[in-house]
């Protein structure tokens, strides 16, 4: 039973790496399709007062894509939450915790917290 149960767990995540991994890749073509640049994009945001992390040209990760995450902090710990759909990311009893755990569960992203997402609790 216990067998069943972690197999189905590993299936579970398994399916939503994939669905994710399809739904970059479909997002990335729409944008290629529309014709639509990072410049392009980075107009928008700052035309709708969304201000964009500054991306280093010398960075190995610049090219990542971006993950806005929300971080609530509770008695039970430091909460990570997907910022668009609140999806649960990771948790943690500290920031070193809640850093490890968000390493462990996320790939290929760069994470941004703003201020008002709680940026606080995982800043040194």
């Amino acid at each position: 039973m216990l067998e069943l149960f972690i197999l189905t767990g590993m299936a579970f995540w398994a399916g939503w790496k994939i669905s994710q991994a399809w739904h970059l890749f479909t997002f990335k073509q729409i944008l290629q399709d529309l014709k639509i640049s990072n410049t392009m994009l980075a107009q928008l945001a700052k035309k709708q007062g969304i201000e964009l992390a500054q991306e280093d040209k010398e960075d190995e990760n610049a090219n990542l894509p971006i993950l806005e995450v929300r971080v609530e902090k509770t008695d039970l710990g430091l909460f990570a939450y997907r910022r668009d759909n609140s999806l649960y990311l990771a948790r943690g009893k500290d920031r070193e915790e809640l850093m490890a755990n968000m390493v462990n569960n996320l790939t290929n992203v760069r994470v941004i917290v703003h201020n008002e997402d709680g940026a606080e609790h995982i800043n040194p």
